[in-house]
């Protein structure tokens, strides 16, 4: 997250934590934070995790 500025960081962390509260434990606890990366052109995170899953992290707080 060192590429990201103040704002964007309490963005995203917000967005995860949200992320992460809808889901059980033990889902939760495959979802180790691996690389994020600001998306300036679709104005979106790009958020990887260890179990090889990566997510889109919008603006207004919602992830696909």
């Amino acid at each position: 997250m060192g590429n990201l500025t103040e704002q964007q960081k309490e963005i995203f962390e917000k967005i995860l934590a949200n992320h992460l509260a809808s889901m059980g434990e033990e889902e939760r606890s495959k979802y180790g934070l691996t690389c994020v990366m600001w998306d300036e052109k679709e104005q979106v995170f790009k958020v990887h995790f260890s179990n090889g899953k990566w997510w889109h992290y919008a603006l207004d707080g919602t992830w696909y």
